[in-house]
């Protein structure tokens, strides 16, 4: 039997040849509403099952002989038919798909399968004239049908056939007596034609003729707000169907969301309080604005809501408020926040200390005491008071996340404050700890480089290539690499330099930058050495830090005339790139450099960096 059908399949294959094999995609016909699924049919003796492996192989003109043998034998078997059907599709043969599919017609003409399926033969083809005159004959001969409207119309959109699928729209909503009949795909139409007013009013009415339609709705205006010169369009729109409906809330959310999208914030802000007004006041739509500002870090205005809240609302009574998704008790973490992103301190520490006295959870006052001390500690830099909460944070609150995150900022601030000891001691205590792979991998890497500020380059060599085989795909893993290198080269040819290299290393950690760019300075004023290359990058990298990207320009440069063959060139070159990136007047230099980067330096690991940033430079992405 077998050997039968492969014979037929090699006189089939001459045939077909000539065709250009280049796989697209059938759509599935939907069947006919009431219409029974074919089962397969076991009469075919194992076959079809070899027709189908041959499909899934790509195989198709083979597929194509077994197939038509078995429609000879079961020419009504739907599911023989359907794949035939697909085999002449995937091999672009169109006549015998569109022949076969008369052919059907011809014993079932009120088969709805058959005529879609050759209204896609027509698109796939290309001939708009035929294309018409099926989507004409299908809904003609189904007019009483409204889900063949929308699925002949959907096909129609998905092949561009968009004035077609309009008029067919239109055919539907007169028949129907129905207005607000494929609302989402007339949108989608009027989108493709810029015509961003009318797809708003398309979405509007189809929000208003079917709920469940409306989260649907609601994700395409967002996305339309999102694009390029539409946000106007859909503003006026919204007012404009405001001004028949004013409490229209699906209206007035799509509305606050197109004012956030294009910096109209005090127009969101108010549109905000009008929809707290319409849900009775609870506060639940301020809540939600105030959110949305603090996840698109919109601080200013996330104060700003904040203040409005407490003014409208005690404190105390947001905070307890039984509402949805826990009450309103995030509102002061989200303040608090914006006011330290804002750089005002001050006011940020008195909203933790209201949250460290106020609230009731004690993982809330846990996370308000861990908050402020970071403050301390990183924005006003008072190590003592920042060390004294940290302290009182695991000595008050035995809870495993804010012991384990207090302990690692207190040995954070240990290697700061120069107690290498002390921090090396606490990194270790950390390990009994139930982590996570990336805390696991800061604390080895912390204690390696711990060891290499200490000059114990061996221990420090070992640490490294350790740490390398316990997290290859780790953040640290190209720092361990130029460690070891660092070491195994420099250890006994330049000891004095990469003693330098270390103290800087070390008074970086420290935040220590004149230190720092001291001993830096140190090891490239002693020439070319094993230590330059890196050294260079560093330093520039260092400057740029500080936000002096001429000297980092300068010492880039030094590098670019004098050694360019050196390992690390390729990095600050990179360095350079970024700078004129930066710099709006400049970067037609940075897109020049990307481009040299990729054809010289493409084995670097920052390629894929560089590769997204001429992306956007040559204007095939946006950045967000």
């Amino acid at each position: 039997m077998i050997f039968r059908a492969l014979t037929l399949v090699f006189l089939t294959a001459g045939a077909l040849s000539a065709q250009s094999i280049q796989p697209t995609i059938l759509e599935p016909a939907p069947p006919m509403p009431g219409q029974n699924q074919v089962q397969p049919d076991d009469r075919t003796g194992g076959r079809l099952t070899i027709a189908r492996q041959l499909m899934a192989q790509g195989a198709y003109i083979s597929a194509v002989g077994m197939l038509e043998s078995l429609y000879l034998e079961y020419p009504h078997d739907r599911l023989v038919t359907d794949l035939l059907l697909t085999c002449y599709i995937e091999l672009k043969a169109y006549e015998k798909a569109e022949l076969f599919l008369q052919r059907q017609l011809e014993q079932m003409p009120d088969d709805y399968r058959s005529h879609y399926l050759l209204l896609e033969v027509y698109l796939k083809i290309g001939n708009d004239s035929l294309s018409n005159l099926q989507a004409d004959r299908i809904v003609e001969k189904f007019s009483a049908n409204r889900d063949i409207f929308n699925s002949i119309t959907r096909m129609l959109i998905n092949y561009g056939r968009n004035e077609k699928a309009r008029e067919l729209i239109e055919v539907a909503r007169r028949q129907f007596g129905n207005d607000k009949l494929f609302a989402i795909e007339m949108a989608s139409i009027l989108e493709t034609r810029g015509e961003y007013f009318g797809a708003v009013k398309e979405y509007f009415r189809g929000a208003q003729g079917d709920t469940l339609l409306r989260p649907e709705i609601e994700r395409r205006v967002a996305m339309l707000i999102r694009f390029q010169g539409a946000p106007g369009e859909v503003i006026r729109a919204l007012k404009a169907i405001l001004d028949s409906v004013p409490d229209d809330r699906f209206s007035l959310k799509m509305l606050e969301e197109a004012y956030v999208k294009s910096g109209q914030f005090a127009d969101a802000f108010n549109i905000s309080i009008r929809l707290d007004s319409l849900n009775g006041g609870t506060g639940q739509e301020l809540f939600l604005f105030l959110r949305q500002c603090r996840e698109r870090k919109l601080h200013e205005q996330t104060v700003k809501m904040a203040e409005y809240m407490e003014k409208k609302f005690r404190p105390p009574d947001l905070v307890h408020r039984a509402v949805p998704e826990g009450g309103f008790s995030e509102y002061k973490f989200y303040y608090a926040e914006a006011l330290a992103e804002l750089g005002r301190f001050p006011e940020a520490l008195a909203q933790y200390q209201f949250i460290i006295e106020d609230y009731p959870q004690p993982r809330d006052r846990a996370e308000a005491f861990l908050k402020t001390a970071n403050i301390y500690r990183y924005n006003l830099l008072d190590y003592t008071r920042a060390r004294q909460l940290y302290d009182t944070l695991l000595t008050q609150y035995q809870i495993f996340p804010y012991l384990a995150t207090g302990r690692m900022e207190l040995a954070k601030l240990a290697v700061v404050q120069g107690t290498l000891d002390s921090a090396a001691l606490i990194f270790n205590s950390l390990k009994n700890y139930n982590l996570n792979i990336e805390s696991r991998e800061y604390i080895d890497y912390s204690l390696a480089m711990i060891q290499f500020y200490n000059r114990e380059y061996e221990n420090a060599d070992i640490a490294f290539r350790k740490l390398m085989a316990d997290y290859p795909r780790g953040f640290y893993f190209n720092d361990a690499i130029i460690n070891t290198l660092i070491i195994s080269e420099a250890v006994m040819a330049s000891p004095e330099l990469l003693d330098l290299y270390s103290q800087a290393q070390y008074f970086d950690a420290r935040l220590m930058p004149d230190s720092v760019e001291s001993r830096y300075k140190a090891i490239l004023a002693a020439g070319n050495s094993s230590m330059f290359g890196l050294t260079a990058y560093r330093l520039a990298s260092f400057y740029i830090d500080q936000k002096r990207p001429e000297e980092a320009l300068g010492v880039i440069d030094e590098i670019e005339k004098f050694y360019a063959d050196n390992y690390f060139y390729p990095y600050c070159l990179k360095l350079k790139g970024d700078i004129f990136f930066d710099q709006t007047e400049r970067r037609g230099e940075a897109a020049e450099l990307y481009r040299l980067i990729l054809e010289k330096y493409s084995s670097y690991p920052f390629t894929g960096e560089v590769r997204e940033k001429l992306q956007i430079l040559e204007g095939y992405r946006v950045p967000g």
